[in-house]
């Protein structure tokens, strides 16, 4: 079998999700000879995130309380015990095997730490 047959072979077995063990197990290859192909592979299909569309982007409720933002009546104050830290859920599209990469952030969004910091 030569090299470019391997790498076939080795893409089709990790695209039914065999592991690496596995697919030298079923291709009679040892293991180091496969785990190189196989991060080849992935780093391959690896895709620029930061170019994909997003999908989705949550903010909690009342994460703008105090805050004084004019101009934004899509932006309304409601009730909420957390004054000044925002969490916020961004989800873009990524690829074909994972349809979706999803981050959470905590944002502060009055910047006390930075002016008062702890510790």
């Amino acid at each position: 079998m030569d090299n470019e047959e391997l790498m076939e072979r080795v893409r089709e077995l990790r695209g039914r999700g065999l592991s690496p063990k596995l697919i030298a197990r079923s291709l009679g290859v040892p293991q180091a000879v496969v785990v190189p192909l196989v991060r080849a592979i992935a780093a391959a299909d690896q895709v620029d995130i930061a170019g994909q569309p997003v999908v989705g982007c949550w903010v909690n409720a009342g994460w703008s309380n105090g805050l004084a933002v004019d101009g934004h009546p899509e932006w309304p104050d409601s009730p909420s015990d957390v004054a000044g830290l925002a969490q916020v859920l961004v989800a873009r599209e990524q690829t074909r095997r994972r349809p979706h990469s999803v981050c959470g952030y905590l944002v502060d969004v009055y910047c006390s730490a930075s002016r008062t910091p702890m510790g």
